[in-house]
This record gives C-alpha cells, structure tokens and sequence, in this order.
C-alpha cells in the first residue's frame, strides 16, 4: 500500500532525518553544482558504479579517469585504446565503449554537454533509466524518480512485494518522490539500501537501525523481499599459450586484440576452450601454472603453458598449426589477429583482468628463472 497525505510526510521527515545524520554526504559528486556545468563528473560516477564497489571507484579509477579525460570533448577525441586502457580493472568494458559513443553524439548534437532531460539521455548508448534520473536530478537538480537495486530492494520491503515489474517500481518511485528535497531524498534512499537495507538488512539485529522501520511492511519478513534467484555459474576450462620470442635482446610477446563484444578493443593473450587443456608433445611447451577467475556466468578455471619459439615468424607458424595438432580444443576465445608486442610495452596496453591474472604467472616464473 503506497503512503498518502500524513504518512507519505512523515516517510519523507524519516528518510530525510536519517539522511542528514548518517548519509554519504562527503562524496565528491555529491557536492558538485546542479545547474549542468558539473553533470559530466556525475555521469562518470554513475557509469563506474553501476558494476564496481564504491570504494574502488574512488581509490583507483574515478580521479584518474576525469584527469585524463575531464570533458566529453576530450572523451569523444581520445583513442579507444587509451580509453580502455584506463578503464582497465574496471571490468565490464562496454561501459568504456559506451561512454565514448555517448561523448561522439553529445559533442554532435548537443554542443559537448550532456542533455538534461531523462527521455534524451535514455537515448545514449549505455544510457538507461537510472542513470538518466540520476543524471538529471544529480547533475541538473531536476524532480526526477528513479530506482536501482539498492532502491528496489527498500521498495520491495517497504510495500511486502516478492516480484515487483519494472512498471510498478518505477509507478511506486514517481508517486513517493520528495518534490522539495528531490536530491537528498534520492540520495537518501540510495544510502539507505546501500547501508542498513542490504540483502541482509541491520534491522535483522536492531530494528532502530532503520529509520522506516515503523513504515515497514516487510519487516516482519526483510529477507523475503525481494526474491532473488541464485546466480548460477557455469564451469568453464581454457588455455592460455604464451609464446615469446627475442629480437635484439627483447622479449616480444603474442596477443591478440579482441573483436568479440565481451572485451571488443582489449588484448588478450590466445585463449582456448580445451577439454581439460589437454597438451600434446609436452616437451615442446612449459606448464607455468594456473589461476581461477570469475565473471558474468562464468567461473574459469585456466591453465597456463609456455612455448618460446626463435623468431615472429615460428611464432606465427605455431600459431597456424596450433589448432591442427597441438591442442585438443574446440574453439579459440579470442576472435582476433595474432600481434606482437615487446615486454617492455605490456603496461600501455588495454587487456582484461583474466589476461592480467595470467600475465603475472608468467612474469613471477620469468623473475625467478632469471634470478637463477
């Protein structure tokens, strides 16, 4: 049952209260002008902490980022490499993709500002309706009601609902919307779900940790709203060949730059689906070791092999046969042409946190044997 006249006042006094005494109010982005002469910064916030902890955005991402890119201009002109590159541990690299595509059309279309209207920003790539609220009501100071999970799960407990439509929490965000405070009011409610109501609310302990307690119809019951399936994982085993070769005294190494959507732009080294990386004439290659990694439906398992070859162009020999008759695999990962880069490059480049992982097998094995 959605709040009206004295209830809906006293939900607003509640929230509010709570959110001058407890909320992030200290955030950088939080204390930036509403008046769209700052919305660049608050849409970057945004788009970092869509997948990420709040805490590494701004330990190691958010700052470095607007230093190097500070305008939607500069976006819009820069490389995607060197885009990507600093996106890098980020994860989810579409977001990167997305944020230059959106630069290239604002620069276009809108002078090389953001649009302040919700409905204009939803058509931007990566753009959806959060993010659009958010940007409009934190960047521009506009009346605007929007949810994320934070907030759906506060809703869902609030009102006792199992499964709620995304018409129905967006009907339920408009109607409760705190004309007069629209900022801190959102901002509240964000705090909120991120810090007492989480998927295992305070309030399971001490119920004065809430300040909606006493407005809670779910509170009887929190972790029953919302339901949340468990995420299934599916298994999923790889190779990764490293293969070097020395010219002048220089390590050069095998990549290959990405053109599947996952990590389209990034280098990689050659992955394969294997069945259980099965190696064939071992005494060619070095085992180097394994690692584990997770992300969207995927738990990795990769074992890591070493073959160091004379020059670039056994090296791109190798790399023809590879699939006729040295591995037993289904698929190569990485849809991409095979390049090479010396080891003192590897830093600039754009790669993905599981090549990253396997990268730093290889160079603990390098460190050592060359210290023996």
């Amino acid at each position: 049952m959605l709040f009206y006249g004295t209830t809906l006042t006293r939900y607003h006094e509640l929230l509010l209260s709570w959110y001058h005494k407890y909320g992030r109010k200290e955030l950088f982005w939080r204390n930036l002008p509403r008046d769209g002469s700052e919305s660049y910064k608050i849409y970057i916030s945004e788009v970092m902490l869509q997948q990420t902890q709040l805490t590494r955005v701004l330990d190691f991402f958010y700052f470095p980022f607007l230093k190097q890119f500070p305008n939607l201009e500069s976006l819009a002109k820069s490389s995607q490499e060197s885009i990507l590159k600093m996106w890098q541990g980020l994860g989810y690299y579409s977001r990167a993709r997305n944020l230059q595509q959106s630069a290239m059309i604002c620069l276009e279309k809108y002078h090389a500002s953001l649009p302040s209207k919700p409905e204009l920003l939803r058509e931007l790539p990566g753009i959806g309706n959060y993010t659009a609220g958010a940007i409009s009501c934190f960047g521009f100071g506009q009346n605007v009601a929007f949810y994320d999970s934070n907030i759906k799960r506060v809703f869902c407990r609030l009102f006792s609902l199992a499964t709620s439509r995304d018409s129905l929490l967006q009907e339920i965000a408009d109607r409760i919307l705190c004309f007069e405070r629209s900022f801190d009011y959102n901002q509240a409610l964000l705090d909120l779900g991120a810090l007492v109501c989480k998927p295992k609310p305070l309030c399971l302990q001490d119920y004065t940790l809430c300040p909606l307690y006493s407005l809670c119809e779910g509170r009887e019951r929190a972790m029953e709203f919302p339901q949340s399936r468990k995420k299934d994982y599916q298994n999923l085993d790889l190779c990764f060949m490293i293969c070097t070769y020395y010219k002048e005294n220089t390590m050069y190494i095998a990549f290959t730059k990405s053109k599947e959507k996952l990590y389209y732009g990034l280098y990689n080294l050659p992955q394969f689906l294997c069945q259980e990386c099965d190696i064939q004439e071992k005494e060619k290659y070095r085992y180097l070791g394994e690692i584990q990694h997770s992300y969207t439906k995927y738990r990795i398992h990769a074992k890591i092999w070493l073959h160091v070859c004379n020059d670039k162009e056994e090296c791109q020999d190798f790399f023809h046969s590879l699939g006729e008759n040295n591995l037993s695999c289904s698929a190569l990962m990485q849809n991409g042409d095979i390049v090479f880069f010396p080891n003192n490059e590897m830093n600039n480049l754009p790669m993905s946190t599981l090549t990253q992982k396997a990268l730093a097998v290889f160079a603990a094995e390098y460190s050592h044997s060359a210290s023996n």
